[in-house]
């Protein structure tokens, strides 16, 4: 079993895939959960028109919100682990939806992916899909 100084050790060294097993192998879920630092997550900074509500996390996710405006929504979570999806071993944030036009110029719901010091990139996403303009 890894030792807390081990974990220290892999969380210094930005390893979330080799955290991301010592999960799955040794460690009760919550214990890593709590583990992470409030400094290990970049801050938002949303419009102050949208209307922001933290959902309870759920099925592997770090944090959940869902932001409203202009009678849209756009729901984010946060991956650490990659327990809900690939993101090169490394933290998150997934938004749903993001619309896209297909080739046949229609409007198709996606999700989109940034890394986790990309918040501008996120909010940008958040505020184009909340105005209803697709993604580039």
């Amino acid at each position: 079993m890894m030792t807390s100084k081990e974990y220290e050790a892999l969380k210094r060294k930005n390893a979330w895939r080799e955290l991301k097993f010592c999960v799955e192998d040794h460690f009760d879920v919550d214990r890593v959960f709590r583990a992470v630092n409030e400094s290990d997550i970049p801050a938002l900074h949303f419009k102050p028109e949208w209307e922001v509500i933290i959902t309870p996390p759920f099925g592997g996710a770090m944090m959940r919100f869902v932001v409203r405006h202009n009678g849209r929504y756009v729901s984010v979570y946060c991956d650490f682990y990659e327990n809900l999806g690939f993101h090169d071993g490394a933290p998150y944030w997934e938004m749903y939806p993001r619309t896209r036009l297909n080739d046949n110029g229609e409007h198709d719901e996606d999700t989109m992916r940034f890394d986790l010091a990309d918040t501008d990139g996120l909010l940008k996403n958040i505020e184009q899909e909340l105005n209803g303009e697709p993604a580039q």
